[in-house]
């Protein structure tokens, strides 16, 4: 089983705007993230309560993205990602790591460096 590239990046775009629902079902458990201070290193269930209280995106534009497969049971995503809601805007570089597990895509890891103006 292989996932499409449209795929990989419909996914990445459903976590910057459904937020803790799409991460519950589309990451495995031990999953590690890297978000700007003060949220930090995070893992599992602590990323899910932390995503459960922040508020949402209304809108993202993904641009300049990459998508590696090492191997038939990996992919890498790296990407700009400019998010949007209400008068607040975040402009970051992304990663986000996948594997196949028990025959479905699981995000493994995350990482947002902020971006200045691009």
């Amino acid at each position: 089983m292989t996932i499409g590239d449209d795929e990989i990046w419909a996914l990445e775009e459903r976590f910057w705007l459904d937020g803790e629902p799409a991460y519950r079902e589309h990451m495995i458990t031990s999953a590690v993230m890297l978000f700007p201070e003060p949220a930090g290193i995070m893992e599992g269930e602590a990323i899910l309560a932390s995503l459960a209280q922040a508020p949402r995106w209304s809108h993202v534009d993904l641009s300049e993205g990459i998508l590696v497969r090492p191997n038939d049971r990996m992919a890498i995503a790296a990407y700009r990602a400019h998010a949007r809601r209400d008068e607040d805007s975040y402009r970051a570089i992304c990663a986000s790591s996948y594997a196949l597990v028990e025959g479905e895509w699981k995000l493994v890891h995350h990482q947002q460096t902020p971006a200045g103006e691009t």
